[in-house]
This record gives C-alpha cells, sequence and structure tokens, in this order.
C-alpha cells in the first residue's frame, strides 16, 4: 500500500456580487458637473489648488496645482506642502498669475490702479486710461518738459521755468541756423562763434564785395530785377547739380529743359513745341526774353551763365573756380581774394559799393 499525502483544497477566491445601481439626483450631479465645467474653464487662466472653499482637499483634475507636490513613487501617496500660510500662497501665485496673462494678452492690468480688463474690452479700456489722463492733466505739468512739479509752482517760478525752455530753444535755433554757414568774404567757418559775434564779423567787411553766384558764377550786381528773381528761382532754389552732370540746356520756344530726353524725346517735343510758340528763352538759363528789347537781350547774354551748379564752387568775391583748385591753388586764392583789402579807386565807388580787388 502506498502512503500518499493528503490532497488539501485551495481556497477559491469569489468576487463580491455587484451591489444594486442607485441611480444618482439630477440636482446633485449637475451642481458637481457645473463646477467641474467652471474648474476647466478656469484652468486655462488660473492654476487650480488643493483647498478650494467649500469643497473637500483633494488634487486638481484640470491644469498644475499651486502646491509643492512631493511623490515617493505610485505606490506612496502624495503629499501637498506650503511653506506659508494658505492666504500668503493665494497672493503670491494670483500676483504671478495677473502678470502670466498680461504677457499671454489675456488681461491688461492697469499700471496706475489695480483695476484688470479683459483684452477684448477695448472700450473699458480707453475709458478708464481717458480718466487717469483726465486727472493727470488737472493735476497740472508743463507743457514744454512735461514737468510734474510744475502744479506746485508759483506764478514767479512758471515763468522763470518757462523763459529756460524758451531762451534753450532760441539759442539751438541759432546755432542750427550758422551750423553750415561760412562768411562770403573770408571763407570763415560762423558754426563756433555767438550770434553777436557773427554779426559784428560780417560789419567789418566793407559792403559790396559780395557779387557773385557761389553754384553758377553769374554776376548779380549786373543783372536787373528781372534776371535776379529768375537766377533765385532757377539756380539758388532749384536742385544742387552733381559734378558730373552735363550743363543745362533748355528749349528756345518753350524754355523746357532737355537736358536729361532722350532722342525720342527730343523730337516729339520739337514737334509739339512748333504748334504752340509761347516766346522766345534763353537757352542757358531759360528766360522768358519775349519783353525784352534787343539791347537788353544782348546784355543778357553776355553775362548769362548756366544755372543749377553746386555750392561754393565759384569765389563770391572773384567768381574763381574753387572747387577744381588744389591744396596750393587754394591756399593763394585764400591770401590772394580773401584776405585782400578792398580797393576804394572812385568816391562814387565807394559810396555804391561797388569794390574792386
Amino acid at each position: 500500500m502506498v502512503n500518499r499525502p493528503l490532497r488539501m483544497n485551495r481556497e477559491r477566491i469569489i468576487a463580491f456580487p455587484a451591489g444594486k445601481h442607485t441611480p444618482q439626483n439630477w440636482a446633485t450631479w449637475s451642481t458637481e458637473q457645473r463646477f467641474l465645467d467652471k474648474q476647466q474653464r478656469m484652468s486655462w487662466i488660473k492654476d487650480q489648488s488643493v483647498i478650494e472653499p467649500g469643497r473637500m482637499p483633494c488634487p486638481p483634475l484640470y491644469g498644475a496645482t499651486r502646491e509643492l507636490q512631493l511623490k515617493a513613487g505610485d505606490a506612496m501617496p502624495t503629499i501637498f506642502a506650503q511653506r506659508l500660510t494658505p492666504t500668503d500662497i493665494s497672493q503670491l501665485h494670483a500676483e504671478n498669475q495677473k502678470l502670466r496673462n498680461q504677457v499671454l494678452d489675456r488681461i491688461l492690468a492697469c499700471p496706475i490702479c489695480d483695476e484688470e480688463f479683459e483684452t477684448y474690452e477695448k472700450d473699458q479700456i480707453r475709458d478708464h486710461i481717458r480718466l487717469h489722463q483726465q486727472l493727470l492733466e488737472e493735476s497740472g505739468q508743463c507743457p514744454s518738459c512735461g514737468d510734474p512739479q510744475w502744479a506746485f509752482m508759483t506764478n514767479d517760478e512758471k515763468r522763470a521755468h518757462f523763459s529756460t525752455h524758451q531762451s534753450q530753444h532760441e539759442g539751438s535755433k541759432i546755432k542750427k541756423f550758422y551750423a553750415d554757414q561760412r562768411c562770403p568774404v573770408c571763407d570763415m567757418d560762423l558754426s563756433k562763434m555767438r550770434p553777436e559775434h557773427v554779426i559784428r564779423h560780417c560789419l567789418d567787411h566793407a559792403p559790396g564785395q559780395v557779387r557773385f553766384c557761389d553754384r553758377c558764377g553769374l554776376d548779380e550786381l549786373d543783372c536787373d530785377a528781372m534776371e535776379l528773381d529768375h537766377h533765385h528761382i532757377s539756380c539758388r532754389l532749384a536742385e544742387a547739380r552733381k559734378p558730373g552732370d552735363p550743363v543745362p540746356k533748355f528749349c528756345a520756344n518753350c524754355g523746357l529743359s532737355g537736358t536729361h530726353l532722350t532722342p525720342d524725346q527730343n523730337v516729339k517735343h520739337l514737334v509739339e513745341c512748333r504748334s504752340d510758340t509761347a516766346g522766345k528763352f534763353c537757352t542757358k538759363c531759360a528766360l522768358d526774353q519775349s519783353s525784352l528789347t534787343a539791347a537788353a537781350i544782348a546784355k543778357h547774354q553776355s553775362h548769362c551763365v548756366s544755372p543749377c551748379g553746386f555750392a561754393k564752387r565759384f569765389c563770391e568775391k572773384c567768381c574763381t573756380e574753387v572747387a577744381s583748385l588744389d591744396a596750393h591753388g587754394t591756399a593763394h586764392h585764400h591770401k590772394a581774394c580773401r584776405l585782400a583789402e578792398p580797393d576804394m579807386s572812385t568816391e562814387r565807388s565807394r559810396l555804391l559799393g561797388i569794390y574792386s580787388t
């Protein structure tokens, strides 16, 4: 007979039967669902907290949590810790959330007060900023520099403060006027001189020495009023001609400039110009000579030059083309012309202000 070990029946684990389903009350479910929906919407702009007023502490379902999470693994519960009181932590997180929403253009916080607006509330934001502007205007500030102490100044202090601004403005305006100016007689730089010194320096020179245009070399003392007016418009107020540009040429019938016209445009202009003759024009400067006599036209042709040169090309005293001089020629011209004393040959020339060097 074989001894066999006794067979022991193993314990059978049987699942507990499921309980009867109890339907949830509609009001309770609706309240809970609305709270969860609100938490989900607020998670877009606000971090959730473990501690919510009126509810049991529990981890948030949506978004990150405000508290510090301490995890030791999946089998261990998560610990939420706060180093400060819940009120202090809430204030810090609210401030951080406010700054984050401004960066993301979700809300707009007023930099003066604690008012906050959603970015789409344009009308409320405009009215709120306008209210601060009105309050700032009522408090008063300097209209020139915006000094906020303007409201606390007396009338004498305001008058002295405003006169300081006016003197500074006038001084800078005068300095800018003489920034690029040089003396037309001795070619001295006037930008480093005071206004009263500039006037005294110009009065030291004898009158009548400046007679030629520095851009085209026209003798202005030999021109009549009509020629001077035309020269002021066609040369001094016109755009300067760069070195190397062609000499301007004008049509004798209409006075149109044909310097930059192509051959086809020139032929077309000749056909159109012959049919409508406006008058006789100078081919050098486009002066209308239809009302001048033959003697006046001949006099104009004797001293007429092409306008629109660049600045400081000719000497205004002797009509020397100083732009083409080298260093030696410039030094010789400065000594022989700029620094030369005027020759008062006759009493009539002295009275008329006509001098020769």
